[in-house]
């Protein structure tokens, strides 16, 4: 499966917008303002991404002066296990005489509506399958399905790698496609921490303190009070005596103490590096997760990366991963340049002019030189 077509309505700068996509790179050149971020947006809009962070629709979102915007996203090529899971959702569409395939389209409606009761404006918004967005209403868990992942610009690599709750490095080790859906490993992990906990808590220094606080409390409460202070990792539950929720709880606990570096020197590497160790994880991911739908939106990556690294991180994408499809924002004429025309679009005022054949009017010779072109202006400007 993969998304084949975007269109918008009355979507910010994309007031009446359409671009047909390929099935695996497709990046979006063009000067600022141009509507590349809106085209990633609007997808992020609809389908919403595996990170923690909320998408959601602003005032702002909608085109000068109106007061309702659409986005339909259009799917084809289903596998027989997504054609099951879109089923009541799929248009059957003839492609020739006697021939038809079926079609997920997936439709976002928005409006600029008056509260009933307070004297405030919201966004009333609803999705719905169907060509003409006349289809059943799209439930949460088939979008969830369809979540996407996103490589946002100037992204904070460290952070992003940090332990944390609900840490992006913890959501991607706890994945039932990772190291969460090993039962073996997260028995062995969960017991070695409760082990560490109980450890710690004997540990001459660690009772001498939990003592002390102890004997505080008491004088701040009451004499006969039962509390006895004890400092530890994840608990003191003996992983034969937890529940299936409790050990959910414990390994979760866990992963959100880790976080991922370079090396194990301690020395602090630049953000370049660091971007692409992120990188790594997210694609570590979503090569994991075989049965989910594989799109990734990246917004400049060559954020923080020398021209030579952009150079292998773009050759991973159009060479190396042909099952994923991406769509990837860039002002970087290095990528750019680098990256197969077919594979281009175009971004100019919120309209997209895709340069593969079909859509141009150049011939197939014309390819070969314009391409030749591009890498010798690249290498001459000096990027």
């Amino acid at each position: 499966m993969h998304l084949s077509q975007i269109n918008t309505f009355n979507f910010r700068q994309l007031k009446n917008f359409s671009l047909a996509l390929n099935k695996g790179l497709n990046v979006l050149v063009g000067e600022n303002n141009a509507g590349k971020t809106a085209v990633i947006d609007a997808i992020r809009i609809v389908l919403d991404t595996n990170s923690a962070e909320w998408v959601s629709l602003k005032a702002s979102d909608l085109s000068t002066s109106e007061t309702e915007l659409r986005i339909q996203l259009k799917f084809e090529e289903l596998s027989d296990h997504q054609a099951g899971v879109f089923l009541e959702h799929l248009t059957n569409e003839k492609v020739e005489e006697g021939v038809e395939i079926a079609g997920f389209y997936i439709n976002l409606i928005a409006q600029l509506t008056e509260h009933p009761y307070k004297k405030t404006q919201f966004i009333k918004t609803e999705v719905r399958s169907g060509v003409n967005a006349d289809g059943p209403v799209i439930e949460r868990d088939i979008r969830e399905y369809l979540a996407t992942t996103y490589l946002k610009p100037l992204r904070d690599a460290d952070a992003e790698l940090s332990a944390g709750r609900s840490s992006r490095l913890s959501q991607i080790l706890g994945s039932k496609s990772s190291l969460a859906g090993d039962v073996d490993a997260t028995k062995r992990i969960i017991e070695m921490l409760t082990a560490a906990t109980q450890n710690i808590q004997n540990d001459a220094a660690i009772t001498l303190v939990q003592e002390k606080i102890s004997r505080l409390l008491e004088t701040l409460t009451f004499k006969n009070s039962s509390f006895s202070p004890v400092m530890n990792l994840i608990g003191n539950i003996e992983y034969g005596n937890m529940s299936e929720t409790e050990k959910t709880l414990a390994l979760k606990s866990i992963l959100e103490k880790l976080s991922l570096e370079l090396d194990s020197t301690g020395v602090k590497h630049g953000l370049g590096y660091s971007s692409l160790l992120f990188m790594a994880a997210e694609l570590m991911l979503i090569k994991q997760e075989e049965n989910q739908y594989p799109l990734l939106l990246i917004e400049e990556p060559e954020a923080h990366l020398h021209p030579q690294l952009q150079l292998k991180f773009i050759k991973y994408l159009s060479e190396e991963n042909q099952q994923l499809q991406c769509i990837l924002s860039t002002h970087s004429p290095v990528l750019s340049s680098k990256v197969p025309l077919e594979n281009l679009t175009l971004m100019q005022e919120g309209v997209a002019y895709p340069l593969r054949k079909g859509f141009t009017a150049l011939l197939p010779e014309d390819y070969v030189f314009l391409e030749k072109f591009l890498v010798l202006w690249s290498t001459n400007s000096g990027q």
